[in-house]
């Protein structure tokens, strides 16, 4: 029988991880620390591609044009970072965790650099494959260097398709 300590500790453990779910459904953030650096935004690739050019140019054109604005000419080091790990597919690239709006409108606006936050795998959980993400619900997860072990299809939580402009 699992004892309510333990139940405690696997939940404060988690709340201090990034939670990714499967297909793209987004993320659960955490207050986690990384190391800052600035980054090639051709080296980024957003974890939401169901946010398309076509969404950036519409739904949040006033959005991402302001941002684009705002970024030119060294605006972009104001910016607060994106939070990324090494992608676990692509050697050399960074997947995002948080900050796709910033990374759509950079690229969109040919801005070269972004300040990101590179979290190590240990910070990244990723919901159990079937699950969909609801508030306030904690899911079952697998830590992301379980799941490049285990042989689980990381496809599933990471794209590998950089946005088309």
């Amino acid at each position: 029988m699992i004892k309510l300590i333990d139940l405690l500790k696997e939940n404060k453990e988690q709340q201090s991880k990034f939670i990714i779910y499967p297909d793209f459904q987004g993320v659960d953030p955490a207050n986690t620390s990384g190391q800052d650096k600035v980054i090639n935004v051709k080296d980024a690739l957003g974890n939401e591609p169901n946010k398309d050019l076509n969404y950036f140019q519409t739904e949040k054109k006033d959005y991402v044009e302001n941002m684009i604005k705002n970024a030119q000419n060294n605006g972009w080091k104001n910016f607060p970072p994106i939070i990324a790990i090494n992608h676990p597919l692509l050697p050399g690239k960074f997947s995002v965790i948080d900050g796709n709006h910033r990374l759509g409108a950079f690229k969109i606006g040919k801005i070269p650099q972004i300040k990101a936050t590179i979290l190590s795998y240990d910070d990244i959980l990723l919901a159990t494959l079937g699950t969909k993400w609801q508030e306030g619900k904690t899911p079952e997860t697998i830590s992301l260097k379980d799941a490049k072990s285990k042989g689980i299809n990381l496809k599933q939580y990471f794209t590998t398709k950089d946005l088309k402009i």
